[in-house]
């Protein structure tokens, strides 16, 4: 008697665990969270106890990029006078794919034929010559992005850099309180005379830029600048522009969206993450 009733409550038990293995067998999405949870954390553990060199931060990192979901790109296609829409593809992340912000690159600046460093540290620029720092961009400078490559079609290398500063353009003010505001600029910085300097500043600009890249996109053999800008991250554009002499004339501008990580494709074809 005493042995059936404790049979019972082993069954009763039994119980408890039916409920979610029902659940979980008629709901695959739900299994799928499941597994991918159960992964994540097992890659946690392995990295909290695992001997040095069996699994790294960076391994993790390159897990997880697997296990998110990967963005939707659209792609556009530029000629001498427009772009296009491309078909939608899915982008598959990567640990060396995981953003196209510039963080770190090398670039023949000086024109010496050796290619000096260049790093963006936080929102800073510094440029390294023989392993030691030649330049850093201005305390006040806060640099969110930067292209390296020609974007004033003079046949050297240079930095275009997208950046917040204060100060006045052209005829506006000094008691318009704008000196002291923080605005979003493009800035060529290069090599000249032995010397790092701002070779082009531009004015400020309506739509603040996010993201830069420099790229012949049309095949024309000059590089154009590829701009994603906008005040609402839901109402951002990809635009491109073509150096004139003096500045930079658009030339092409798309709808606006939910646009991130600005890419150029080895083909010169634009790719945006995009919902």
């Amino acid at each position: 008697m005493e042995w059936g009733r404790e049979r019972e409550k082993m069954g009763e038990s039994k119980g408890l665990f039916s409920g979610p293995s029902r659940l979980l067998s008629s709901s695959p999405s739900l299994l799928v969270s499941f597994s991918l949870i159960l992964i994540l954390l097992m890659a946690l553990a392995i990295l909290s106890w695992a001997p040095r060199g069996l699994m790294t931060s960076e391994d993790v990192a390159s897990l997880l990029a697997r296990l998110e979901p990967s963005p939707r790109r659209l792609c556009f296609a530029c000629d001498d006078e427009t772009c296009r829409s491309l078909e939608t593809s899915r982008w598959v992340a990567t640990q060396q794919e995981a953003s196209g912000l510039f963080w770190d690159g090398s670039i023949d600046l000086t024109g010496d034929g050796l290619p000096e460093r260049v790093q963006r540290v936080e929102e800073q620029v510094i440029i390294h010559q023989d392993g030691v720092e030649a330049w850093r961009s201005p305390a006040t400078w806060r640099v969110v992005d930067l292209a390296p490559g020609d974007p004033n079609d003079d046949g050297r290398s240079e930095l275009l850099l997208a950046l917040w500063k204060p100060g006045l353009d052209g005829l506006e003010s000094s008691g318009s309180g704008k000196e002291h505001t923080l605005r979003s600029r493009p800035f060529v910085v290069g090599y000249r005379g032995g010397d790092y300097r701002t070779l082009w500043g531009g004015s400020a600009v309506a739509n603040p830029i996010h993201e830069v890249e420099l790229g012949d996109v049309d095949g024309d053999g000059a590089e154009e600048l590829v701009v994603l800008d906008g005040d609402d991250r839901r109402q951002r554009t990809v635009s491109v522009w073509r150096w004139h002499g003096w500045g930079f004339s658009l030339i092409w501008r798309s709808h606006p969206g939910q646009y991130w990580d600005l890419k150029l494709q080895e083909d010169g074809s634009i790719s945006v993450a995009t919902e």
